[in-house]
Protein backbone atom coordinates (compact mmCIF):
# COMPACT_ATOMS: atom_id res chain seq x y z
CA UNK A 1 0.00 0.00 0.00
CA UNK A 2 1.35 3.74 -0.60
CA UNK A 3 2.64 5.56 2.67
CA UNK A 4 0.15 8.80 1.34
CA UNK A 5 -3.08 6.01 1.76
CA UNK A 6 -2.33 4.71 4.92
CA UNK A 7 -3.31 7.89 6.70
CA UNK A 8 -6.31 8.02 4.97
CA UNK A 9 -7.21 4.69 5.46
CA UNK A 10 -6.45 4.96 9.37
CA UNK A 11 -9.16 7.97 9.29
CA UNK A 12 -11.79 5.90 7.56
CA UNK A 13 -11.45 3.00 9.95
CA UNK A 14 -11.81 5.13 13.14
CA UNK A 15 -14.70 7.14 11.50
CA UNK A 16 -16.50 3.72 11.00
CA UNK A 17 -15.69 2.67 14.56
CA UNK A 18 -17.27 5.36 15.65
CA UNK A 19 -21.15 4.97 13.89
CA UNK A 20 -23.15 3.50 16.86
CA UNK A 21 -26.25 1.24 15.72
CA UNK A 22 -29.60 1.13 18.00
CA UNK A 23 -30.17 -2.16 19.39
CA UNK A 24 -32.98 -3.85 19.49
CA UNK A 25 -34.91 -5.68 22.73
CA UNK A 26 -36.75 -7.97 20.14
CA UNK A 27 -38.19 -8.72 17.07
CA UNK A 28 -41.65 -7.25 18.11
CA UNK A 29 -40.56 -4.26 20.19
CA UNK A 30 -38.04 -2.51 17.53
CA UNK A 31 -36.49 0.68 18.70
CA UNK A 32 -36.91 3.98 16.99
CA UNK A 33 -33.84 4.89 15.25
CA UNK A 34 -32.28 8.15 16.85
CA UNK A 35 -31.93 10.82 13.72
CA UNK A 36 -28.63 12.32 12.86
CA UNK A 37 -29.73 15.80 14.07
CA UNK A 38 -31.21 15.64 16.90
CA UNK A 39 -29.66 15.63 20.03
CA UNK A 40 -29.07 12.71 22.56
CA UNK A 41 -29.31 12.68 26.09
CA UNK A 42 -27.88 15.30 28.10
CA UNK A 43 -25.29 14.37 29.98
CA UNK A 44 -25.58 15.74 33.35
CA UNK A 45 -22.72 16.83 36.03
CA UNK A 46 -24.42 18.03 39.52
CA UNK A 47 -25.09 21.73 38.43
CA UNK A 48 -26.70 20.78 34.95
CA UNK A 49 -28.58 17.64 37.70
CA UNK A 50 -30.10 20.13 40.16
CA UNK A 51 -31.07 22.90 37.73
CA UNK A 52 -32.68 20.58 34.73
CA UNK A 53 -33.87 17.64 37.33
CA UNK A 54 -34.76 18.79 40.80
CA UNK A 55 -35.30 22.94 39.88
CA UNK A 56 -37.66 22.06 37.25
CA UNK A 57 -41.03 20.73 36.92
CA UNK A 58 -40.48 18.38 33.96
CA UNK A 59 -40.63 14.74 34.16
CA UNK A 60 -37.24 13.24 34.15
CA UNK A 61 -35.06 10.06 33.51
CA UNK A 62 -31.82 9.41 34.84
CA UNK A 63 -29.40 6.89 34.06
CA UNK A 64 -26.25 6.63 36.02
CA UNK A 65 -23.76 4.91 33.95
CA UNK A 66 -19.84 4.30 33.68
CA UNK A 67 -18.34 4.51 30.19
CA UNK A 68 -16.47 1.39 31.91
CA UNK A 69 -19.23 -0.83 31.59
CA UNK A 70 -20.28 -2.76 28.78
CA UNK A 71 -23.93 -2.87 29.31
CA UNK A 72 -24.31 0.87 29.81
CA UNK A 73 -22.07 1.28 26.53
CA UNK A 74 -24.73 -1.33 25.30
CA UNK A 75 -27.79 0.82 26.35
CA UNK A 76 -26.50 4.20 25.45
CA UNK A 77 -28.28 3.75 21.97
CA UNK A 78 -31.34 2.84 23.88
CA UNK A 79 -31.21 5.85 26.14
CA UNK A 80 -30.45 8.32 23.10
CA UNK A 81 -34.07 6.84 21.31
CA UNK A 82 -35.77 7.39 24.04
CA UNK A 83 -34.11 11.26 24.07
CA UNK A 84 -36.04 11.76 20.77
CA UNK A 85 -38.93 9.72 21.23
CA UNK A 86 -39.76 12.19 24.67
CA UNK A 87 -37.69 15.06 22.93
CA UNK A 88 -40.00 17.83 24.02
CA UNK A 89 -41.77 15.91 27.13
CA UNK A 90 -39.55 14.84 29.51
CA UNK A 91 -35.80 14.97 30.22
CA UNK A 92 -33.80 12.27 29.24
CA UNK A 93 -30.49 12.35 31.04
CA UNK A 94 -27.04 10.25 31.82
CA UNK A 95 -25.07 10.48 34.99
CA UNK A 96 -21.37 9.70 34.76
CA UNK A 97 -20.47 7.66 38.11
CA UNK A 98 -16.63 7.96 37.84
CA UNK A 99 -16.74 11.98 37.20
CA UNK A 100 -19.87 13.13 39.58
CA UNK A 101 -19.72 11.00 43.04
CA UNK A 102 -22.00 13.24 44.75
CA UNK A 103 -25.06 12.74 42.81
CA UNK A 104 -24.74 8.49 42.78
CA UNK A 105 -24.11 8.89 46.66
CA UNK A 106 -27.05 11.04 47.47
CA UNK A 107 -29.22 8.75 45.52
CA UNK A 108 -27.60 5.68 46.59
CA UNK A 109 -26.58 4.69 43.45
CA UNK A 110 -25.07 0.54 44.10
CA UNK A 111 -24.92 -0.38 40.03
CA UNK A 112 -24.54 0.53 37.13
CA UNK A 113 -26.72 0.81 34.68
CA UNK A 114 -29.01 2.49 37.37
CA UNK A 115 -32.58 4.64 35.83
CA UNK A 116 -34.28 6.92 37.92
CA UNK A 117 -37.69 8.86 37.49
CA UNK A 118 -37.89 12.02 38.94
CA UNK A 119 -41.46 14.09 38.45
CA UNK A 120 -41.72 17.87 39.54
CA UNK A 121 -37.84 17.30 41.07
CA UNK A 122 -39.63 14.51 43.34
CA UNK A 123 -37.62 10.95 43.25
CA UNK A 124 -39.49 8.22 41.65
CA UNK A 125 -39.13 5.38 44.46
CA UNK A 126 -38.86 2.47 42.51
CA UNK A 127 -35.54 1.74 40.42
CA UNK A 128 -34.40 -0.02 37.05
CA UNK A 129 -31.63 -1.90 36.21
CA UNK A 130 -30.60 -3.32 32.74
CA UNK A 131 -34.53 -2.36 31.51
CA UNK A 132 -35.89 -2.57 28.00
CA UNK A 133 -36.94 0.46 26.20
CA UNK A 134 -41.01 -0.11 26.46
CA UNK A 135 -40.83 -0.25 30.07
CA UNK A 136 -39.17 3.02 30.45
CA UNK A 137 -41.35 4.39 27.58
CA UNK A 138 -44.13 3.08 29.60
CA UNK A 139 -42.93 4.71 33.15
CA UNK A 140 -42.31 7.83 31.22
CA UNK A 141 -45.77 7.88 29.69
CA UNK A 142 -47.45 6.73 32.97
CA UNK A 143 -45.88 10.10 34.77
CA UNK A 144 -46.64 12.18 31.61
CA UNK A 145 -50.49 11.11 31.04
CA UNK A 146 -51.49 11.19 34.37
CA UNK A 147 -50.46 14.31 36.50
Amino acid sequence: MPPKKLPLLCLLLLLASCIKQPISSGPEDPLPAPCKSCSSAVLLDQRLFDSLVIADSMTSLVEFFSPFCPVCVSLEPMVDSLSVAYKDRALIGRVNINTDTVLWKRYAVLSVPTFLFFKDGALFPKRYQETPYDTLSRVLDSFLYNP
